[in-house]
């Protein structure tokens, strides 16, 4: 189910990168036009973008038309022509004024014969109403170890082997987005995604189905799952339930379902695992549920994170920046403030001198983690000496970002071949960015820990840190660069 999920979402991408036919193109001798919108629709308060993409310069192609009801509701002109050369496409844009609810599609007039646009619909919290339920029920379709109605019968019954050969109850969890395999890479990321998820207050807007489980059930499946996945002697989180890329069919087939035989499925341990996000994780499940139990989880994980060795590494660096600052948001504990703001001075030390972070080019999962980390920094965290570095070490990273992107769609360049990969989380870490740092107060813009009424006073204890208000410029004399000011 999950290659099917894949296949689906990567035919989606090439049809919106206008690769493949699709409402709102026309052909005529080689002439091809096409009308790009969001078919999710738009928010009302929200710009709402369009483009025309064309296999010919469309020069004459000046005005659109928005129709509404079988009447023009207005008309706009296209914005200057570019073309992406690796595509051999023209594209102009406009952003389309709409100020009112409704359902709408673009119209332009052709060279022979006018072209619309799918339609779309326009109306207050529209995209969060939308997508919100069908990016949860992505999850549950995904979920291990049980039936899924309309998607496949309980599954995997028998994860999983250890390295020894003992066997360990894995049941349950996600399968991975393009196969069966659990990875404790991708887990603990989605629980923290959907536990904040749960804490949005967009959420009463969004229409939950009967068949769709709440965020907060979805985070607590998961979260439960990885209970299982930590070690008990070690206290350190797993690292994958994997059988490879071989097998094709429906879960519930590629094992007997019996645990304890041949064809249970291979548990690896590895050394370092996602502990840092586990710790994010089950901290932000205490912020939704209450339970101690969660939190109590959360902390004793820190014990082992926080034992571990230093390893300089940019993302590690910046899950474990994340960790602290849910532990901050739920105990207001000045421990992990003095945690988070060591792995901030950390991360500063490490931008490039383009804004960007230097991680492997093939970082899927990670790319975003940096930008992430140091908005949660600002967010979580009272306002401190180093708070205005990290806001400019922000924006230098939304301006890189920028600087790589294709304008015609927002995407940056995911090598310099013209690959591009829209849905990397460089894309998410960046717009956190760019919300975190556009916000001229961010100071009043958090909120105070958990049980807690007001920020604490911050200045003994960040001149016991050795922190007195400096520039930081000398903080990072190990990697030989200097902190943006």
């Amino acid at each position: 189910m999950g290659s099917k999920v894949s296949w689906l979402i990567f035919f989606s991408l090439l049809c919106a990168a206008g690769k493949c036919p699709a409402a709102g193109q026309e052909k005529s001798e080689g002439l091809e036009i096409k009308l790009l919108v969001n078919q999710a629709g738009y928010d009302l308060l929200s710009p709402k973008r369009v483009l025309l993409q064309t296999n010919f310069p469309p020069d004459s192609i000046t005005e659109y038309e928005v129709v509404n009801n079988d009447r023009v509701h207005c008309r706009g002109k296209w914005g200057k022509p570019q073309k992406i050369e690796a595509w051999e496409l023209w594209y102009r844009e406009a952003l389309l004024p709409i100020s009112a609810p409704g359902r709408f599609f673009v119209r332009i007039h052709g060279p022979e014969k006018k072209v619309d646009s799918p339609p779309f619909a326009v109306q207050k919290d529209r995209l969060f109403e939308h997508t919100a339920p069908l990016a949860t029920y992505f999850f549950y379709a995904q979920r291990c170890g049980v039936e899924v109605p309309g998607w496949h019968a309980a599954c995997h019954l028998d994860d999983g082997c250890l390295p020894d050969g003992s066997h360990l109850d894995l049941v349950g969890g996600w399968h991975d987005g393009g196969d069966y395999n659990k990875y404790n890479g991708y887990t603990p990321l989605a629980v923290y995604a959907l536990a904040r998820l749960a804490q949005s207050p967009g959420l009463p807007v969004a229409f939950w189905g009967k068949s769709v489980p709440t965020p907060e059930e979805e985070a607590l499946w998961g979260a439960r799952w990885l209970i299982k996945c930590q070690d008990e002697k070690t206290g350190k989180i797993i690292g994958r339930v994997f059988s490879g890329f071989e097998y094709w069919g429906p879960p519930e087939f590629e094992t007997d379902n019996w645990p304890g035989n041949a064809d249970d499925r291979k548990v690896d341990v590895f050394e370092w695992n996602e502990n840092e996000m586990t710790v994010a994780a089950w901290a932000s499940v205490y912020q939704i549920t209450g339970d101690p139990f969660w939190m109590n989880r959360a902390l004793n994980l820190w014990k082992v994170v926080s034992a571990r060795r230093f390893v300089p590494s940019l993302v590690q660096g910046a899950k474990r920046l994340i960790a602290a600052a849910e532990l901050y948001r739920i105990t207001g504990d000045f421990q992990f403030f003095e945690a988070g703001l060591k792995e901030s001075v950390f991360l500063l030390s490490g931008q490039e001198s383009d804004g960007s972070w230097p991680l492997w080019p093939l970082a899927i999962v990670d790319y975003g983690l940096p930008t992430a980390a140091l908005a949660q920094f600002l967010l979580a965290f009272p306002p401190n000496p180093l708070s205005p570095s990290v806001q400019t070490a922000l924006v230098r990273a939304v301006e890189s970002w920028s600087s790589k992107m294709v304008k015609a769609f927002f995407i940056p360049k995911w090598s310099s071949v013209d690959i591009f990969y829209p849905f990397q989380p460089m894309v998410c870490g960046s717009e956190l960015a760019l919300f975190v740092a556009s916000l001229g107060g961010f100071a009043r813009q958090q909120s105070h820990p958990r049980g807690s009424s007001s920020p604490p006073n911050l200045g003994g204890r960040m001149s016991r840190l050795g922190f007195r208000g400096q520039s930081f410029r000398n903080l990072h004399a190990g990697r030989g660069r200097k902190c943006p000011s």
